[in-house]
């Protein structure tokens, strides 16, 4: 397959815990491919190996077809918008797409801040992940950001 990106705020994982601590882990989203867009999802199987507290993959599959023309549209005319937030009760209480929620994962395992905070930093940038990132950079290189808003 040629070079190809990940469209970041399409990726979403699912995971479940089978009999014996199996684990099985499914990753979606949308590859951009030169000149189209293409949905994959790539199916793990793991298995505990206790000795070490970790887990192997034994098994992993992946599917990649063409993409609707609507949904490559849909891709290329915004960037995922995560709502705005009024309050920190209120970002909390509100119900995320997988991707909404894949994203704000995403700003939080960067950051290290909490969800709320990565809630608020989202809605500033416009759901735009990278402009999120510029922005955390920027607050925190000026000591603007509140220390309750990182992860204890």
């Amino acid at each position: 397959m040629e070079d190809t990106k990940h469209v970041s705020h399409s990726l979403c994982i699912d995971t479940s815990t089978l009999a014996d601590n199996f684990v099985t882990a499914v990753l979606s989203g949308v590859m951009d491919c030169p000149g189209e867009y293409r949905t994959f999802s790539r199916s793990f199987v793991l298995a505990p190996v206790p000795e070490t507290s970790s887990y192997i993959i034994t098994n992993d599959q992946l599917s990649v077809i063409r993409t609707d023309p609507d949904i490559s549209k849909k891709i290329e005319q915004a960037p995922l918008a995560v709502p705005p937030a009024a309050s920190t009760s209120t970002a909390s209480a509100h119900q995320f797409t997988p991707e909404q929620e894949a994203l704000i994962g995403r700003v939080g395992v960067a950051t290290k801040m909490n969800r709320d905070a990565c809630i608020q930093l989202l809605s500033a940038a416009q759901g735009n992940y990278d402009q999120a990132i510029e922005r955390f950079t920027a607050m925190k290189t000026a000591g603007q950001i509140p220390a309750s808003f990182f992860q204890t």
